[in-house]
């Protein structure tokens, strides 16, 4: 991307992600264009990228808008990340280094260290330490066609700002699911990191779907 595009790209993922557009909502390039102060063209290029991320959705004739999905569009979607994210901790917890596990075990220190804040900031932090966490076992799992596909389903949850959803008791279970699974990764024992990462994710995705104030895309 040129650099104005890269930077409509960040700005642009950056608010979507914060919620300043929520799922829907049309995303049109003159608007855009005057909110960031850049020309139409980086505007368009940056829409194509956050498309292939799963966060825009482009329609012909009918322009870019941010994507949102039926409640079986989010099923499949976490059945999805249940069995890629467990087929990458398995293959994390085999080829894993030791600087690998020590920055997984950072962003448990971190969400830790928040506890159980429901702020706005503790709430955007949980998430960016959440986001890291997930993206450091694919990374560990040494495999860049597997990192691609994950890219898109978990983006997919981000725009649900998953975590500003949970109760107080789902907060601790997914602490206390963070915890086992780099356990394991340590541990080096593969079928307890994928079991522990597919009931994880799937129990997000019955957190998600039982509470009242869930989306109604």
């Amino acid at each position: 991307m040129t650099t104005g595009a890269e930077r409509a790209y960040r700005d642009l993922r950056e608010a979507i992600i914060a919620g300043e557009f929520v799922p829907g909502t049309k995303l049109t390039e003159v608007a855009l264009s005057e909110r960031l102060e850049v020309s139409r063209t980086p505007i368009r290029e940056a829409l194509r990228h956050l498309a292939k991320e799963g966060l825009v959705e482009i329609e012909p004739n009918r322009g870019a808008r941010v994507a949102q999905w039926t409640p079986d569009d989010l099923a499949e979607i976490f059945r999805l990340r249940a069995l890629l994210e467990a087929h990458a901790a398995h293959r994390a917890a085999v080829l894993r280094t030791e600087d690998e596990v020590a920055q997984m075990e950072e962003c448990l220190a971190g969400m830790d260290r928040l506890g159980d804040r429901r702020d706005a900031e503790a709430a955007a932090e949980r998430t960016r330490l959440n986001n890291e966490l997930h993206s450091a076992v694919a990374a560990a799992a040494r495999s860049p066609r597997l990192e691609e596909l994950l890219l898109q389903l978990v983006n997919a949850t981000l725009v649900l700002r998953t975590f500003e959803r949970y109760s107080p008791d789902a907060l601790e279970r997914s602490r206390r699911q963070h915890h086992d699974l780099v356990l394991a990764v340590r541990a080096r024992n593969p079928e307890l990191a994928a079991a522990t990462m597919s009931a994880h994710v799937l129990v997000a995705h019955a957190e998600l779907a039982g509470r009242a104030d869930a989306p109604d895309p």
